[in-house]
C-alpha cells in the first residue's frame, strides 16, 4: 500500500499533514491493527470481486423472500448466537468513515443446520479474532457470535467458544 505525504495550508494558515495511498492490492500483507496490536492479513480480494460474490446470492433468490434472505442473513443481528465451524476466510478492505479498515467473507458451516454458509463482517473484534487465527493457522475450528447491545443500541459482535 503505497503511501505519500501531501501538505496542505488551511484559511487560518495551520499547516495540514495528510497521509494518503492507494487501497491494498490483491497479494499484499497488510498490518491490522486492533487496540495497537496489529496482525498481518494477506489481502486475496479486491472489494469488487467480493461485492460480485454477494450479488451472484442476491440475483439467485428464486422469490423476493429469498432477496430479502440473502441481507438478513447477514446482518449483525442475524449473526448472533449462530454457532459455527469456520473453514477459512478470504481478505479484503472497505472503506470505512475513520479509513481503510479489514472486511473478512468468512467460509463456514452453521453448526446447528449443517449448512455451508458465507457471511462477511468488518466487525473489529471478529476480524481481529478470524486474522489471529489465519496467521497461526487454526482452520478450522468452532467458534459462537456473541452480541453486546452498547449505549446506541447497536449490537458489538464477539467471538466465543461454540
Amino acid at each position: 500500500m503505497a503511501k505519500d505525504q501531501e501538505t496542505a495550508t488551511a484559511k487560518d494558515g495551520t499547516v495540514l499533514d495528510e497521509t494518503f495511498g492507494d487501497e491494498p492490492v490483491v497479494g499484499e500483507v497488510v498490518p491490522v491493527s486492533f487496540g495497537g496490536v496489529q496482525f498481518p492479513v494477506t489481502i486475496t480480494d479486491t472489494p469488487e470481486a467480493i461485492q460480485a460474490r454477494i450479488l451472484t446470492r442476491l440475483f439467485a433468490a428464486e422469490t423476493l423472500e429469498d432477496a430479502f434472505a440473502t441481507w438478513e442473513s447477514q446482518s449483525s443481528d442475524a449473526l448472533v448466537g449462530k454457532r459455527f465451524e469456520i473453514q477459512g476466510v478470504r481478505w479484503g478492505t472497505y472503506n470505512a468513515q475513520d479509513g481503510i479498515i479489514p472486511l473478512a467473507e468468512v467460509h463456514a458451516v452453521e453448526l446447528d443446520s449443517g449448512e455451508e454458509t458465507t457471511f462477511v463482517t468488518t466487525a473489529a473484534n471478529i476480524t481481529g479474532f478470524l486474522a489471529l487465527a489465519d496467521s497461526r493457522g487454526w482452520f478450522p475450528f468452532k467458534m459462537r457470535i456473541d452480541g453486546q447491545k452498547t449505549r446506541r443500541d447497536q449490537t458489538v459482535l464477539v467471538p466465543a467458544r461454540a
